[in-house]
């Protein structure tokens, strides 16, 4: 019985970019689109630095529209904050590295990472109730990461990746938007 020792795909010394479509699912009244821009560099096997831009592209979900609708009297959903855009330098670690083995005629090549990084967001908000005029404010972020790379070719994988970013609400508190995406990355 042979096993595979070497790593088939080495990104020591590489560069990485990659495009992601995305959602942040977890607002009651808002559904966000987020198509992300990545770039990175593998400072070694398991550490990457990476900087992240991401536009998001609000939706209404069923809830809103619904309390919207009903005989309840409700004209709109009081929405004080909505998110623009955010970007975000990263740094990833991938501690662990292995193969699957699929009915045992293809080998499949992954590495799982985590990270944490800071940045900042963009955001349209109302922070006081005499003044509904929304402004335009960049806030401060952080934000943590897990993925998994499923390496397809030495130069092109696939990502999938789950990020809870922290940022400071417009009436006060903390907002916690969680991204969950799926991305594909080139290397050179």
């Amino acid at each position: 019985m042979k096993i595979v020792q070497r790593r088939e795909f080495v990104k020591d010394g590489k560069m990485e970019g990659a495009i992601f479509g995305g959602i942040i699912p977890n607002d009651d009244f808002i559904f966000y689109i987020t198509p992300t821009a990545r770039f990175g560099y593998h400072i070694t096997e398991s550490f990457m630095v990476e900087g992240s831009f991401s536009y998001a592209i609000e939706r209404n979900t069923d809830l809103k529209s619904f309390l919207e609708e009903s005989d309840i009297g409700l004209k709109s959903a009081d929405i004080r904050e909505f998110i623009k855009m955010y970007y975000n330098v990263s740094i990833l670690w991938s501690p662990i590295y292995g193969k699957i083995s699929f009915l045992g005629t293809k080998l499949t090549h992954f590495d799982t990472f985590i990270g944490l990084g800071v940045g900042f967001f963009n955001t349209s908000a109302r922070e006081e109730d005499i003044n509904p005029v929304f402004q335009d404010r960049t806030k401060a972020a952080a934000n943590t990461i897990l993925g998994f790379r499923w390496h397809v070719t030495d130069l092109v994988n696939i990502r999938t990746e789950y990020r809870h970013y922290f940022f400071e609400k417009a009436i006060g508190g903390i907002s916690k938007p969680v991204e969950i995406s799926l991305g594909v990355g080139f290397s050179f």
